[in-house]
């Protein structure tokens, strides 16, 4: 069955999601490089490496980068971190 929303309801959900956007750029602006799990994903190998990580998440951070990072995370728990991290190093990733 398909329901059909009136104008009033598709603003009402554009809003929304719009202060939903504001409130997670706000947050992903708060956050400090490395606290989102970059390094973590890919499996760091020292020190030097989990930097370079961080400088390249200060570089790219955003939305788009921190939503990757979720989705790769809940990845890690569905599938197993060995997987999920030979699909990142070998550029299958999306």
């Amino acid at each position: 069955m398909i329901y059909y929303k009136t104008e009033e309801e598709v603003e009402l959900i554009r809003q929304s999601c719009l202060v939903v956007c504001q409130a997670l750029a706000h947050v992903a602006g708060r956050i400090r490089p490395g606290m989102t799990g970059l390094a973590q994903l890919y499996g760091g190998v020292g020190a030097a490496w989990t930097r370079g990580i961080d400088r390249l998440y200060r570089s790219r951070r955003g939305l788009a980068l921190d939503l990757r990072i979720v989705c790769w995370s809940v990845a890690i728990n569905l599938f197993g971190k060995a997987r999920v991290r030979r699909a990142l190093r070998s550029g299958r990733a999306p």
